[in-house]
């Protein structure tokens, strides 16, 4: 009874982290659609809107998007057929997959050995990481958050072997992978993981692993194909002047978002380099190397198990990374969203070294002290990313949040502006375009000038201006 009893209240400790996360993360679920990309993924998309004349190649690969997320985009037709255009709705659904994954991730923690408290500081770790506020807060961030979702789930059945599902196909893990890249094609780095997983964890050869993985394999190769190809027409892929700058826009992406997972850089909707090439500097260039210093030192004190959940943590990591590592060079290659994935190995490897240090954690004092240790992550972490979610509200904060940031770049200038009219508030507009023009002179903003003061003169109520078709015409 008494180990009944103490399960019982692990699984309450579990479901009051999870509570208080839903609480924490509640307010999002008032935020608006903002100007940044929702109007191309929701409320002007043919597709969610219900046009009947979109094909079904346009449904299936979303070549407008520039790679196929035809997942993500069914939970948007869904969620207008139920809220119509509420954002609240749609923010709601974001809140309650960043949860559901939080809770596999628990589960992952468990099932490669952690004890409770290592997969429960795994849990925390990754579900109040300041790097969550963009995905979870982002009604466009939807595709990374269900990509997650899709790849635990996954790897779960794959690692259990289906202890936790006996009655699941074994086919089951691979109709979720399907799910997960046709959510968001960072996925496909899963079956690589699941390889390190055979090699690691099943003492598999090389050859059983590869041949087990070939059809994973060869439909990862066909959604990467048909994603370059998308966002090179999209015009996403730039090509360097240089090997030298192509390696140096990857390096300093790798430490940039290594400064993300380690607290030392702030969050913010668009992260941009000062200059590209991007200039040396000391704090961005060199951090990749204390990080790796200080993770092999964590390694070398206490060192993993191969196949452990520390182990598969930093395979996790390093593979899921690499999509997002600029290796293919993109116009975009700084985001806080890039990080989304990479944090789940993240934490299972701190969760791993949190529980490698406390051999004593059965004791009272051990307990105690844990805990305090854990109630104070949680507390810091919230107040960080509290921070961060705040310039989502709409899209007026998002973009005076990157104006403070990169007031020099024209048209972070302009697209305040625009943010101003979409919201309704047309005086504040003009008085940005103005402020703009004078700054960067009037051509980048003379058109939106003139259209901007048209329909403050025609005296139109906001509420009868779809807001994709006021952001058609300021744009």
């Amino acid at each position: 009874m008494a180990i009944v009893r103490h399960r019982w209240l692990r699984v309450w400790i579990v479901a009051a982290a999870l509570g208080a996360m839903a609480f924490f993360f509640f307010p999002v679920t008032n935020f608006q659609f903002v100007s940044w990309d929702d109007q191309v993924h929701v409320y002007r998309n043919p597709i969610v809107l219900g046009n009947e004349a979109v094909s079904w190649h346009d449904r299936l690969l979303t070549p407008s998007l520039g790679y196929p997320i035809p997942v993500t985009i069914l939970t948007y037709q869904l969620e207008h057929k139920l809220f119509d255009l509420d954002p609240r709705g749609f923010h709601a659904t974001n809140v309650v997959l960043h949860l559901a994954s939080c809770l596999l991730l628990f589960i992952l923690g468990r099932a490669l050995g952690l004890g409770f408290w290592g997969a429960f500081f795994s849990m925390m770790l990754f579900g109040l990481h300041p790097v969550v506020s963009e995905p979870v807060s982002w009604v466009s961030g939807r595709k990374d958050l269900l990509a997650l979702f899709f790849s635990l789930g996954a790897t779960l059945l794959v690692v259990t072997k289906g202890i936790f599902w006996k009655r699941l196909p074994t086919w089951a893990a691979a109709v979720l992978y399907l799910l997960a890249i046709f959510s968001k094609p960072t996925a496909v780095f899963l079956p690589l993981f699941w390889g390190a997983v055979f090699w690691f964890r099943e003492k598999l050869s090389l050859r059983k692993t590869i041949l087990r993985l070939s059809p994973l394999f060869l439909i990862s190769i066909s959604v990467v194909t048909a994603s370059l190809f998308g966002q090179s027409r999209l015009g996403s892929v730039q090509i360097p002047y240089s090997p030298f700058v192509w390696l140096r826009e990857v390096w300093y992406g790798f430490g940039f978002h290594a400064r993300l997972l380690f607290f030392v850089q702030a969050p913010l909707p668009k992260q941009m380099a000062e200059d590209m090439p991007p200039p040396f500097q000391m704090t961005v260039d060199l951090f990749p190397l204390l990080a790796i210093t200080f993770l092999v030192l964590l390694m070398k004190l206490n060192k993993p198990p191969k196949g452990s959940a520390g182990h598969l943590g930093l395979w996790w990591g390093v593979l899921s990374y690499l999509p997002s590592s600029n290796l293919i060079p993109l116009t975009r290659f700084l985001a806080d969203s890039y990080v989304y994935f990479p944090l789940v190995g993240f934490s299972l490897f701190f969760g791993d070294r949190f529980e490698s240090f406390t051999p004593h954690f059965s004791k009272p004092l051990w307990r105690t002290l844990g805990l305090m240790f854990i109630c104070s992550v949680f507390v810091l972490m919230a107040i960080r990313t509290t921070a961060a979610i705040l310039p989502w509200r709409d899209s007026v904060q998002l973009w005076q949040a990157v104006y403070q940031k990169y007031p020099d770049r024209p048209y972070v200038c302009r697209f305040l502006g625009d943010a101003y009219g979409t919201m309704g508030d047309y005086h504040a507009a003009l008085l940005r375009y103005d402020t703009c023009g004078k700054i960067f002179g009037r051509d980048l903003v003379e058109e939106k000038i003139e259209l901007t003061r048209r329909l403050r003169d025609e005296h139109r109520p906001v509420e009868e201006i779809l807001p994709g078709k006021l952001a058609d015409e300021l744009r």
